[in-house]
């Protein structure tokens, strides 16, 4: 079962000729590059002996080498990748987060397709997940669901405001602490520390939840 990123990433790449990377090393392999002349003590194994039957002369054929590509896809999960990315274009997202996650999935299933290694690291203020190069299968999909799941912070916060620092030190139990915000002013919603929404609290069967009244498109 695919997840939805990999769908997404099927539906990019799907029709799109994928080139194969050329080496700048010569070999026999399975695409012709050039004759070459023959030197003596060599195989014979590649004479061209067509061309030999033309011009009475030895040449080798020369092929251009395949080569695999090794890709390290690296993916920042930081609070700046929630700033809007465009919101006047039709895109799969609205950040710079989920460009990204789009991004990774389409470049790790076209390299899946031509069979070439790759691994993942994402990163914020420190490294949160790191993979090396692979080609598998198994691997694709592990990565797959990893882009689907990275996960952010989610903090709510009702208000703000300072003190003293000597009235920090002697705060104790039923001490009382004044906000810059009153019962009807909308909640803060914070993704990895950036501000991505307000709302208001709600309690259902004794659980707290916050519904989403107003998306903040800018920092602040």
């Amino acid at each position: 079962m695919y997840s939805h990123l990999e769908l997404l990433a099927r539906q990019a790449v799907a029709g799109f000729i994928t080139g194969l990377h050329k080496s700048p090393f010569h070999g026999f392999s399975v695409e012709f590059a050039e004759h070459r002349q023959y030197n003596q003590g060599e195989s014979i194994k590649h004479i061209d002996w067509k061309l030999f039957g033309r011009t009475d002369k030895l040449f080798v054929k020369r092929f251009e080498e395949e080569t695999n590509l090794r890709c390290q896809i690296v993916l920042d999960n930081s609070s700046s990748m929630y700033f809007p990315f465009d919101e006047s274009k039709p895109f799969v997202s609205k950040s710079k987060t989920n460009y990204g996650l789009f991004a990774a999935s389409v470049i790790i299933y076209l390299l899946k397709l031509q069979r070439d290694a790759f691994g993942l690291t994402v990163f914020s203020d420190d490294i949160e997940f790191h993979t090396g190069a692979r080609s598998t299968t198994q691997h694709h999909q592990f990565l797959m669901n990893t882009l689907d799941n990275i996960e952010v912070d989610i903090t709510v916060e009702l208000g703000a405001t300072t003190m003293p620092i000597h009235h920090m030190l002697r705060m104790g139990r039923g001490a009382v602490i004044e906000l810059d915000a009153t019962e009807h002013d909308p909640l803060r919603i914070y993704a990895n520390s950036t501000l991505v929404a307000k709302g208001e609290v709600n309690v259902e069967e004794g659980h707290l939840r916050v519904f989403v009244t107003e998306k903040v498109l800018r920092f602040g």
